[in-house]
């Protein structure tokens, strides 16, 4: 049970690293906490982005797969801005 508790608290200090590391979870400036738990939410969601472009291409590095992620984001932004403000 220990050992379990251990590997649990192990996962989840390596996947919070990557988002410190690669993801800018630490570049939050803000001090509200709904804008900071709004950062985290994206930083997250950035990570499932990134690792459906791993799974879809495995041959990609964490880079190029972190670019496709933000290019399918950016282009998925821009189509849906202009159908919010009207």
């Amino acid at each position: 049970e220990v050992l379990a508790a251990w590997k649990a608290r192990w996962d989840l200090e390596r996947v919070h690293r990557l988002l410190k590391q690669n993801l800018g979870l630490s570049k939050c400036l803000s001090r509200s906490y709904a804008t900071q738990l709004k950062h985290a939410d994206l930083a997250i969601e950035a990570l499932h982005l990134i690792r459906q472009q791993k799974q879809l291409h495995p041959d990609l590095s964490w880079r190029t797969a972190q670019h496709n992620a933000a290019k399918i984001l950016k282009s998925q932004l821009l189509t849906v801005l202009p159908a919010l403000s009207v």
